[in-house]
């Protein structure tokens, strides 16, 4: 006889506490009242979150599932056990097997131990067979449970009623609204492990027949299987068609398969192994329609099972095939559907249609490596997550803020801003860059700037809401200085307008300033477009990888969207080092030497000459002189501006490009308002017979970000021909266009003869 142990009932202030422990009748109860703490798992409140959400799957599902935890075993089951337990129950709850189950550990024990050693059992023989009459037994087929570290923390079995099978009935069935109704009920239990749902479910043929217990089971074996291996993250499930296939995807964040087990899982499905639970189960059902099942998985990244059948249904035995298309009816789901009656009302995560499966993975990593605090909340405020940058930011944890109402880190002078943010997000409407001020762990204020959005469930029901808090108290420490520079700013004017007789000085002064002021801002420009490359550098880095690693399983679109992310980061890329170039001609003081400007085109139409043979561009050019300026800056005005004739080439003609230089007439020198007239200048031309363009646009293009054409049809920034004006500023000199549509265009550069 084995007796039960010491009861001890928690606290409604703990109970409340630990709410992956409610409902689950009778064991649910007897876990609870568990005097933990002289057991190996210890007490509840140290316990990890693999075992919490175990333990919560347990107490919801009405399928008999029991655990193993831990080295000695220690023992949880569900009420759905207690029938097939028989004396067993209430004693082996929370001992070690080999005390609770006495004699019959020792047929058991060498299970668990190659299934903890190995994470494989023989594909014909379940860890565990329960017989309850001559003709119905439970098979108990065990999988590992990783625990928060990654390392295997315990089993987990999960019980298949095995009876005499009835025939398989195939009929008609709008596979798309089947398959999005049934994922409406399994949203609540991945909601309630902590998870993320992505579903995207496309329309497909009309001719689909389907055995509708089999496509449940098939659906339901693969959720149960994402959600056993998968601690954080998400699941996503997709549904489209490849030419006369019907494919269903169910991808996972989770733990995945070593290449060792991988292999041994595809060989098991290559020879169609016996088996009446997990992938083995779900390759003869799938096989039943005519189809195939096919696994990939890598370890620490997840899996991915793509299940495709055939439309139509030629391919079915023909006394199986029903006439009737199949009503949209679930006799089955819920005799396997988790209650969820009991679990504390947490906030549905938002379902979000034409997701990539990837595209879990990308958001768990942007939410945890963010540097803005991430958290969502219920409608009535309770915090369901709070992410690494939301600890460092208020310094609570998560485990403190989780479950917590949001209200506990607002102020007392400004709780009348929470029920105004809620109105708003139960109306639909984002709540974006509202400045306030939190509360912070140790008791001071954070100035922040939030931006909060609702989150809607599968049906759209707006449930909750998710919160990025920025930390703005350094930009208000400025924001607090250069008020205070202003103020002075607006003394010391007011003092200088007094003051008639030092005006000229006062002027002299305002200038100094100003010209100070723009170095600074474009110094800031500078060193903003600097730090832009390093995340830009992330974004192309991972979208390569992501694209490399997953290119085999991405749909073209996903290709496609990958293609074009890298695309805009290459462009991106060159948009910042071009801003730089230009930032750079400010506040880097580049010396001017005597330079042959014939050398400096000749290097540059050597940087051309792939484009040059490739095009047969015709080039003319004459004699240019020596001048006293900066070779690096004369290089990047040659350069912008013949890639800018390479670039716009008329089809009609064969390209022509001219480049010489004369002494500017006097005549002309006159008419330039910036030129100094004491001064000689010579007048560089770079003349082409390309597209050309309105010569009303002659002093846009100069203009940084402007251009004429459509990005698609030309390549560009928008920011050469502004480099090439800033770097004849800066040897004070001019530049002017002309232009005539379909004849070509024609550059003038002025420099001075000596500086």
């Amino acid at each position: 006889m084995i007796n039960a142990p010491l009861k001890v009932t928690l606290s409604g202030h703990a109970a409340a506490a630990y709410g992956f422990l409610s409902g689950g009748g009778e064991t649910g109860e007897q876990i609870r009242s568990f005097d933990w703490e002289s057991s190996p798992v210890g007490p509840v409140e140290g316990w990890s979150q693999s075992l919490k959400t175990c333990i919560r799957l347990l107490l919801t599902s009405p399928h008999p599932m029991f655990l193993w935890w831990g080295s000695e075993a220690v023992y949880f089951y569900n009420d759905a056990m207690i029938a097939l337990l028989g004396d067993l129950h209430p004693g082996s709850l929370g001992r070690p097997a080999a005390q609770g189950w006495g004699d019959l550990w020792d047929q058991l024990e060498p299970q668990f131990s190659s299934l903890m050693a190995s994470g494989m059992l023989a594909a014909d023989r379940p860890l565990l067979q329960v017989m309850r009459a001559p003709d119905l037994s439970y098979h108990f087929n065990g999988s590992l449970v990783p625990g928060d570290t990654g390392d295997m923390a315990g089993v987990m079995a999960v019980g298949a009623a095995v009876s005499p099978a009835a025939p398989p009935r195939f009929v008609k069935t709008d596979i798309s609204g089947y398959t999005s109704e049934l994922l409406k009920h399994f949203e609540g239990t991945i909601r309630k492990a902590g998870l993320t749902l992505v579903v995207n479910i496309q329309p497909v043929s009309e001719e689909v027949y389907v055995d509708r217990h089999m496509w449940e089971m098939i659906l339901f074996t693969l959720l149960s299987n994402a959600l056993r291996y998968t601690l954080s993250g998400g699941i996503a499930v997709r549904l489209s068609q490849e030419g006369d296939l019907v494919q269903l995807s169910v991808s996972d964040s989770g733990a995945g398969m070593s290449a060792s087990l991988l292999a041994a899982v595809r060989e098991t499905l290559l020879h169609n192994d016996d088996g009446n639970s997990g992938i083995t189960l779900i390759n003869k059902l799938v096989a039943r329609h005519g189809g195939q099942l096919q696994v990939d998985s890598t370890a620490g990244a997840g899996s991915h099972f793509l299940i495709s059948i055939p439309t139509g249904k030629t391919h079915l035995p023909a006394d199986e095939v029903m006439s009737a298309s199949g009503a949209v009816v679930y006799r089955y789901y819920q005799e396997f559907l988790p209650e969820m009656e009991f679990a504390p009302e947490l906030p549905k995560n938002e379902l979000q249609p034409a997701a990539d499966p990837a595209a879990i993975y990308t958001l768990a990593a942007i939410v945890e490596s963010s540097d803005d605090a991430i958290i969502s909340k219920t409608l009535d405020g309770v915090i369901t997550s709070w992410n690494p940058a939301a600890e460092k930011l208020f310094g609570f944890t998560a485990a403190e803020m989780i479950g917590e109402v949001i209200t506990r880190i607002i102020p007392a002078d400004r709780m009348e801003e929470e029920p105004r943010i809620i109105a708003k997000l139960r109306a639909g409407e984002r709540v974006d860059h509202f400045e306030t001020k939190r509360l912070t762990k140790s008791g001071g204020l954070v100035d922040i700037s939030l931006t909060i959005s609702p989150v809607k469930d599968i049906e759209g029901n707006i449930v909750g809401a998710s919160k990025i808090a920025r930390d703005i108290t350094g930009q208000r420490r400025l924001f607090a200085a250069l008020k205070e520079s202003e103020a002075k700013y607006m003394q010391l004017a007011l003092k200088l307008e007094a003051l008639v007789d030092q005006r000229t000085r006062e002027l002299l002064d305002a200038n100094f300033y100003l010209e100070k002021s723009n170095r600074e801002l474009e110094q800031f420009a500078y060193v903003t477009s600097h730090d832009l490359q390093e995340p830009l550098r992330k974004i192309h880095t991972f979208a390569g990888m992501l694209y490399n690693v997953n290119k085999e399983i991405l749909s073209e679109t996903s290709r496609m969207y990958i293609d074009k992310v890298m695309f805009s980061a290459r462009r991106m890329s060159q948009l910042i080092n071009e801003l730089l170039d230009y930032s750079r001609l400010v506040h880097v003081k580049d010396p001017f030497v005597e330079t042959d400007l014939n050398e400096i085109l000749k290097n540059v139409l050597t940087d051309y000459e792939v484009t040059i043979d490739r095009h047969d561009v015709q080039l003319e050019l004459g004699e240019l002189p020596r001048l006293l300026v900066s070779p690096l800056q004369m290089n990047q005005l040659f350069h912008n501006l013949l890639g800018n004739a390479l670039k716009f080439l008329s089809p009609d003609r064969k390209p022509l490009i001219k480049v010489y230089a004369q002494l500017l007439p006097a005549h002309e020198r006159a008419v330039l308002q910036d030129l100094d007239p004491e001064k000689d200048y010579y007048m560089i031309t770079i003349k082409d017979n390309g597209i050309g363009f309105e010569q009303m646009y002659a002093a846009k293009i100069f203009q940084i970000f402007q251009r004429l054409n459509e990005r698609t049809a030309f390549e560009g920034t928008g920011i050469g021909l502004a480099l090439c004006s800033k770097i004849v500023l800066n040897h004070k000199g001019a530049i002017y266009a002309n232009g005539v549509p379909d004849e070509g265009a024609e550059f003038n550069v002025i420099l001075p003869v000596s500086a």
